[in-house]
């Protein structure tokens, strides 16, 4: 993942137990990227994920499959908006 991973290594992960299936790195990374290309909901996320696995797989793990809508939304609701904004932040520079 490059120079993602570490902009969202202080990211705190709240999720517990089998909700950690995957990683949340990746599922931050097909999010943005899902983003910039229109995606607007978690449903987009999973649908725009699974429309180019093959892209997807050439530089991320996916250890866990693909997320599901229900995996983004998941990590999305618990996230701490101040954090995840510091970390997109820093994307910048």
């Amino acid at each position: 993942m490059g120079w993602l991973a570490p902009c969202f290594a202080e990211l705190p992960d709240l999720r517990t137990a089998n909700a950690t299936r995957h990683d949340l790195i990746e599922i931050v990374t097909i999010a943005l990227v899902a983003s910039v290309c229109r995606a607007e909901s978690c449903v987009d996320f999973a649908d725009f994920a699974r429309d180019r696995e093959p892209l997807f797989r050439e530089f991320l793990k996916l250890e866990g499959g693909l997320p599901s809508y229900d995996t983004f939304s998941g990590p999305f609701r618990l996230l701490d908006p101040a954090a995840f904004g510091a970390c997109l932040g820093s994307i910048s520079g």
